[in-house]
């Protein structure tokens, strides 16, 4: 997807989801690239390689669902043979550890211990709307849930979607909003605290699903709060 600043790749990894972000604007006028999620390392080596990146100044994991993750530890094993990743951001959103987070918390941590990352934390404080991760005249990267207390509710209630971290990629002429697999109590939660929020695409969660809203929040009300008449484009992963 072309923007007037960047472009947005979503990746075809079947059952999960990748998707890289490249934005303009750097004052040495090289790209800010952006990774969300790993389902399938060969993929997104094969798209970083073919545009000759060699260092990721945000690697977001949204959450530990093994579809948005399960590519991470062979993706980092072989790119930073040759390439940099600055800042990795994620949580531990489970009481249990996968054996895929126990794999990447170990490798994370060899890293950072060797001060070749920096670990960021995908929370952020009760007494902010958001975090700026990337912000240039151009554009800005967003991180907008959840906060410390979201966090803390989706862990107590063992609900690892509603963990999710939500961006929001903001140009001049457009904005997408990636919502991991956000679910009715999130959302809930997040369009209660930024209820003037919109987004020219949105990145459905769940790969498109539907659920209904039984709770007071479903897909159709979350579209139709997100993305007013005439609307947006709405992009589903493969599921």
């Amino acid at each position: 997807m072309g923007l007037e600043n960047g472009r947005v790749k979503f990746l075809d990894v079947g059952h999960g989801d990748s998707s890289v972000i490249y934005l303009k604007g750097k004052q040495s006028g090289n790209e800010s690239v952006i990774i969300i999620d790993i389902a399938d390392a060969e993929k997104l080596l094969e798209e970083l390689n073919s545009n000759h990146v060699n260092v990721i100044d945000w690697l977001i994991l949204s959450h530990t669902d093994e579809d948005h993750c399960r590519g991470v530890n062979s993706f980092i094993e072989k790119y930073i043979q040759k390439g940099k990743i600055e800042r990795i951001c994620y949580n531990f959103d489970r009481e249990k550890l996968t054996k895929h987070m126990r794999l990447f918390r170990k490798k994370f941590d060899e890293l950072y211990k060797g001060n070749r990352i920096h670990l960021e934390p995908g929370e952020f404080s009760t007494s902010e709307s958001y975090i700026k991760l990337i912000s240039n005249r151009k554009a800005n990267f967003i991180m907008l849930y959840p906060n410390k207390a979201e966090l803390d509710e989706a862990l107590e209630k063992h609900s690892t979607n509603n963990a999710s971290i939500v961006c929001l990629l903001e140009t001049n002429t457009c904005r997408i909003l990636f919502s991991g697999d956000l679910e009715e109590d999130g959302w809930r939660s997040l369009l209660r605290r930024m209820p003037d929020l919109k987004c020219d695409v949105l990145k459905m969660p769940h790969h498109g699903a539907f659920y209904d809203g039984k709770k007071g929040i479903g897909l159709t009300e979350i579209l139709d709060v997100l993305t007013p008449p005439p609307g947006c484009n709405y992009f589903i992963s493969k599921s």
